[in-house]
């Protein structure tokens, strides 16, 4: 009896560290869905995977969805949007020291999807072939 009592109590003091309902804050949220896991990146348009060991940055709430991965060495990025980029982020490298590869995809759903690559290019061939692989898992988000 001690113990249900004691049950009681703990559920009752806990009542009033949950609001009533969900606060303005948290239920106005800015900005379109996105969701970024350890292997994608997906938003109300596209889903792609994310390079291993890559950062995702996603777009400010305020703009169009895009998301760039990062390289582990900041010196090359990959950019996936539902609006072209002008101008296009850049690493923090000298800029005629880059390469870079720009193209719109076309989903399934007949939606276009700017994609880039920027690379140093020295490295470029090898930055453009996991570039292709990850191109390969651009999809309409269903």
């Amino acid at each position: 009896m001690l113990f249900l009592s004691g049950v009681g109590l703990l559920i009752s003091s806990c009542s009033s560290i949950a609001p009533p309902s969900i606060p303005a804050q948290l239920d106005n949220t800015p900005g379109a869905f996105v969701r970024v896991t350890d292997r994608y990146y997906e938003n109300d348009i596209f889903r792609v995977n994310s390079p291993d060991g890559w950062r995702v940055q996603t777009s400010p709430a305020t703009s169009a969805p895009y998301v760039l991965f990062i390289a582990p060495d900041n010196i090359a990025l990959m950019i996936f949007a539902t609006e072209t980029l002008d101008p296009l982020p850049q690493p923090n490298i000298n800029p005629e020291r880059l390469s870079s590869d720009i193209r719109t995809i076309t989903l399934d759903n007949g939606v276009d999807v700017f994609t880039a690559l920027i690379a140093p290019t020295n490295d470029f061939d090898e930055s453009l072939t996991l570039y292709e692989i990850i191109l390969a898992t651009l999809t309409a988000t269903e």
